[in-house]
């Protein structure tokens, strides 16, 4: 019996390994921040919220993603994504929906 423990183990390893993100597995460290976004706000529209232009990461370089209106939501605000610096290294902090107090 004691010598089958390193199978139980092996496996609950296998496992963690299939059920974690592939995110997870691997880490981009990205020395250098986005540059500034310049961008005209267009007028507000009733139903909607603006979540304002930025940039991600991808492939190497950063990709400027538009900015574009999405639904309120009743009794939430949004926060929009923002790129942090976190120990010299950037770090994306995605937006989200925060009840109002």
């Amino acid at each position: 019996m004691k010598r089958d423990i390193w199978k139980v183990g092996v496996l609950g390893l296998g496992i963690w390994l299939c059920a974690a993100p592939a995110s997870s597995l691997a880490a981009v460290v990205i020395r250098t921040g986005p540059p500034v976004v310049h961008e005209v706000v267009p007028a507000p529209r009733p139903g909607f919220v603006w979540d304002p232009a930025h940039y991600d990461y991808r492939g190497g370089r950063y990709v400027l993603v538009q900015g574009h209106f999405i639904p309120e939501r009743r009794g939430f605000v949004w926060v929009p994504g923002r790129w942090e610096n976190q120990r010299g290294a950037y770090v994306w902090v995605a937006g989200m929906w925060r009840p109002v107090r």
